[in-house]
C-alpha cells in the first residue's frame, strides 16, 4: 500500500453506489493499474506504462479481460508531451481514432 496516495474510490449517484476503483502503483510510486466494477459487475481496467524516462507512453482500457482502447504518448526533445494518439485495439488495421497535439509558447510568444 503507497501512503498518502489514493487506493480506492467509490462513485455514488443518489446515495447508491454505482463503481467501486482501486488503483495500484509501481515501485517508482507512478499510477500503475485502476481496476473499477460497476454495480452490475462489470468490469474495466486501465493499465499504464512509461518509458525510461518516466513519462506515461501508454495507456490500456481492458473490458471484461479485453483490451479495447490504446493511448500512445509522445514526447519532444524538451519533454512535454506533444501528441496522443487513441486506438481502437479490436479494428483488423492500427489507425488512430483520435489524435491530440499540443503546443507550448515561450512568455516571449505570448
Amino acid at each position: 500500500m503507497q501512503e498518502g496516495y489514493v487506493v480506492e474510490r467509490e462513485l455514488h449517484r443518489d446515495g447508491m453506489l454505482q463503481k467501486h476503483m482501486e488503483f495500484d502503483y509501481d515501485t517508482a510510486r507512478r499510477l500503475k493499474q485502476i481496476r473499477v466494477r460497476n454495480v452490475r459487475g462489470a468490469t474495466e481496467k486501465i493499465d499504464f506504462v512509461y518509458d525510461q524516462a518516466g513519462r506515461l507512453s501508454q495507456r490500456i482500457i481492458i473490458k471484461s479481460g479485453n483490451p479495447y482502447i490504446e493511448e500512445v504518448y509522445r514526447y519532444n526533445d524538451a519533454g512535454q508531451a506533444y501528441e496522443v494518439q487513441v486506438y481502437n485495439t479490436n479494428l483488423p488495421e492500427k489507425q488512430p481514432l483520435l489524435r491530440s497535439t499540443y503546443t507550448y509558447y515561450t512568455l516571449e510568444e505570448i
